[in-house]
């Protein structure tokens, strides 16, 4: 499994706290390729786990088996054990139904 998918995640908070203190590979799916500079804490926390920070896909998430989304990141979706989207309800119903 390739763990959680944080869908619309922006700068990766919940995803690196999922991956680097949780130990729970996640993986941020967001179009807005985002500069996050790290906290000192963040990246103290970083050398001292000798963990990564959460991968990052620049693409807007699109359940629709048909949408470019989908058939470029198959593999990513069909592996993954979880999707965290903190959105309102309309948006949640539009892309996973």
């Amino acid at each position: 499994m390739s763990g959680v998918l944080d869908i619309a995640g922006g700068k990766g908070a919940i995803a690196f706290r999922l991956q680097v203190e949780e130990g729970i590979k996640a993986t941020v799916i967001d179009p807005l390729l985002r500069r996050r500079t790290l906290a000192l804490r963040e990246r103290k926390k970083l050398r001292k786990t000798g963990k990564q920070a959460p991968e990052h896909v620049a693409a807007a998430f699109c359940a629709d088996r048909g949408s470019p989304f989908c058939q470029t990141y198959l593999s990513l979706l069909s592996e993954a054990s979880c999707f965290i989207a903190m959105h309102p309800v309309q948006f949640l119903r539009k892309e996973v139904s």
